[in-house]
């Protein structure tokens, strides 16, 4: 593993080369650092596509413009058609999304509630999108990035810094690593769930390419699920997200993890992932199903070649920090829901905005150890602000202002360190409060103004 030149009087190291990862990294290197950017996988794979904001292209403005130019006018995509809304009784509601613009680096939201507001203005595909920023980090001077490895720490010390065999203590270590974090883990760092589990399939198929985003809300036996496509004009390709019946022939383990049934060999769980998906798909896009089939049926990722079963729950850690020179940022900190469109924007725009303000009080002399717990308490801020948002998808027959209220109550306790178990609290609270089965034409409501 290669270390910083010896000439530098500080560094920094990357562990995670997410967009939030890499953005992180650029950040560090445009306030003056030598960073070390660790990644433990060799190439970019994932076929996601994401709804983003305007605050994106201002951040990239930040790093640069020629980067946030190159993203506005070949990577990413306008919403042309829209952004389309199906409540449960199939009602569709098309609004028109702004136009991305220029990035203005001065104009960044300062907390994530702030940027949740904000409406989508354009689509992008994961690797387009990581691609780009790969290309600019080997560019910098100052960063030096590292494939097919994982952070190696040492530490603390009893000052509390952790440090690299090799290498020694950095200025600061960023943990961007995921929600399924080795080194929170290896930390003693877990979060705690904040919703229920909720049994999701995701995937792409062979149609579209023409700038839409589609949620739809549809009656499932004695529940209500929701469905999520995205497509970027010239890409060809749909992505596919949402939840999943009990049905399906696949649950949802205790420990989160998903279960077939065990009669069920490796070609009938593909076949029925790609069934399922396309039933989805053609539903919230008004498709046949023999269309969508025929056009085919894709993973998430270019290894995987059918849908993936998963289990979605939102999730957040206590603290964002460890010892006195490592942070946490983007899905490692928490999750919450696709519906809102924040995990990448969360990280890349929000905790990134965080870590401009801890880098500017340690460069004015504040003391690292209190500066690292006013960015664990921003960023949790963030974090949360994005659970909040999606909170009500998890229990879509309740009251959604109780819903809300009792996730803010749970999440207050959990980070007041009252309760192990914020989700006991949440569940609790809303058994106990006013939780009605809402209409549809509630639902249509909810639908529309998320």
């Amino acid at each position: 593993m290669l270390a910083p030149s010896k000439r530098d009087t500080r560094f920094a190291v990357v562990s995670g080369q997410s967009v939030t990862g890499m953005i992180a990294a650029a950040t560090l290197a445009a306030y003056g650092y030598s960073v070390l950017a660790i990644e433990r996988r060799k190439e970019f794979s994932r076929n996601i596509q994401w709804a983003g904001r305007q605050s994106f292209i201002n951040q990239l403005s930040f790093l640069n413009r020629d980067l946030a130019d190159e993203f506005l006018r070949k990577t990413c995509g306008p919403i042309s058609l829209g952004s389309t809304r199906v409540d449960v009784d199939g009602i569709r509601v098309t609004k028109q999304k702004p136009l991305p613009a220029y990035g203005d680096p001065w104009i960044i939201p300062d907390s994530a509630y702030d940027m949740l507001e904000e409406p989508a203005c354009f689509l992008v595909g994961a690797r387009r999108i990581e691609m780009l920023l790969r290309r600019y980090l080997d560019g910098l001077p100052n960063v030096t990035t590292v494939r097919g490895e994982v952070l190696n720490l040492m530490g603390p010390d009893a000052a509390g810094r952790f440090s690299l065999p090799e290498i020694g203590k950095p200025s600061l270590i960023v943990v961007a690593e995921g929600a399924s974090s080795r080194t929170a883990s290896r930390l003693g760092l877990e979060s705690a769930p904040t919703s229920p589990a909720r049994l999701q399939i995701a995937g792409q198929i062979g149609l579209g390419g023409d700038g839409s985003m589609v949620k739809q809300l549809h009656r499932e036996e004695a529940d209500v699920s929701e469905v999520g496509t995205i497509s970027q004009r010239g890409l060809g390709r749909t992505w596919v997200v949402g939840d999943v019946g009990p049905a399906a022939g696949v649950r949802t383990g205790e420990d989160g993890t998903t279960e077939f049934d065990a009669r069920m060999t490796p070609s009938s769980v593909a076949a029925m992932s790609k069934e399922t998906l396309a039933r989805k798909a053609s539903v919230a896009l008004d498709v046949p199903v023999s269309r969508i089939m025929s056009a085919g049926v894709e993973g998430p990722t270019t290894s995987l070649p059918h849908p993936r079963f998963f289990s979605l729950q939102q999730r957040l850690m206590p603290k964002a920090y460890a010892g006195t020179n490592l942070v946490l940022m983007g899905d490692t900190v928490g999750t919450g829901h696709w519906n809102e469109g924040g995990g990448m924007q969360v990280g890349a725009i929000c905790h990134v905005e965080r870590l401009k303000t801890l880098l500017r009080e340690i460069d004015g002399g504040e003391a690292t150890e209190a500066a690292v717990q006013r960015y664990s308490s921003a960023v949790l801020d963030d974090s949360q602000a994005w659970g909040e948002k999606g909170i009500t998808s998890f229990h879509p027959l309740d009251d959604a202002d109780t819903v809300l209220a009792a996730y803010r109550a749970g999440v207050g306790a959990f980070r007041r360190g009252e309760t192990d178990s914020p989700l006991t609290e949440i569940q609790s609270s809303i058994r106990d409060g006013v939780c009605a089965a809402a209409s549809p034409a509630g639902l249509l409501e909810r639908c529309i103004s998320a």
